[in-house]
């Protein structure tokens, strides 16, 4: 668990984190998504994505026609409301909550 810690603060450190946010609108987003699913388990890192309003990217790809871009979006939005209710609001207020809803019914297809 400390190795990925510290993983995770290297890719902070970079300065990348604020430089994803707009990749998030590439027809390639796979692997930003994959970048920003892992780092979220950080609460710092969530707090700093936050800050960068990354959760305004996220409507699209919650209704995107590849279900593993919607699978990591999910992903993502449950490390923000992890263990949080300021998560949940802010999911909430970024106007996401319906989406998640949306996708419940197929919760039992999506394998995380």
């Amino acid at each position: 668990m400390d190795e990925d810690v510290n993983q995770i603060q290297i890719v902070i450190e970079t300065g990348i984190l604020r430089r994803l946010a707009p990749l998030l609108t590439h027809k390639e987003v796979e692997k930003a998504l994959f970048v920003l699913g892992n780092v979220t388990t950080s609460t710092y890192a969530r707090s700093l994505l936050l800050n960068q309003n990354v959760l305004q990217y996220f409507s699209p790809l919650l209704l995107h026609p590849k279900e593993q871009i919607i699978q990591n979006a999910l992903w993502i939005l449950s490390n923000v409301m992890s263990g949080s209710v300021d998560g949940v609001q802010i999911v909430i207020d970024a106007e996401l909550f319906q989406f998640i809803v949306l996708h419940l019914d197929k919760v039992e297809k999506l394998s995380y």
